[in-house]
Formats: C-alpha cells, sequence, structure tokens
C-alpha cells in the first residue's frame, strides 16, 4: 500500500499513510473491545 503513488492527502501525507492508520487505531480498538468482552 505504501509503495504506490498516492496523491497528496489531508495535511500533506500520502492517501496510503492515512489508510494504514486508520485500520491500526481500528486494530486497536477493536482488540480493545475483544480484551474486555471475552476477559482475556
Amino acid at each position: 500500500m505504501l509503495l504506490l503513488k498516492w496523491p497528496p492527502g489531508p495535511a500533506n501525507l500520502d492517501w496510503g499513510v492515512w489508510i494504514l492508520a486508520y485500520f491500526g487505531y481500528a486494530y486497536i480498538i477493536a482488540a480493545a473491545i475483544y480484551y474486555v468482552k471475552t476477559d482475556k
């Protein structure tokens, strides 16, 4: 994803960086909810 040529997005960062960051945040939130629900 980061190897593709993306047009500049917000804050002059590539869209690939933004997508990777948002997936990272979604993963952390999902992992936290899973941890609370399963108590593991």
